[in-house]
């Protein structure tokens, strides 16, 4: 994956609402970027910058608590 100005976010949720502690992984079939959750307790939320655009992406959440 060559670097870029392209960005992903989003936000993880179950049954009950948020999940914090998600490992989220990004790739674009050739490369991949693993990530953990960006924010502190259990918002969930995450951001990937630096990605090339225009760009296909496969993104996969991995928990126990999913």
């Amino acid at each position: 994956m060559r670097a870029g100005t392209g960005q992903l976010t989003g936000e993880v949720t179950g049954p009950d609402g948020a999940v914090g502690g998600v490992e989220i992984t990004i790739s674009d079939g050739q490369t991949t970027v693993t990530t953990r959750t960006a924010t502190s307790g259990a918002v969930g939320r995450w951001q990937v910058d630096g990605l090339a655009t225009p760009g296909t992406y496969l993104v996969t959440a991995s928990s126990d608590r999913l």
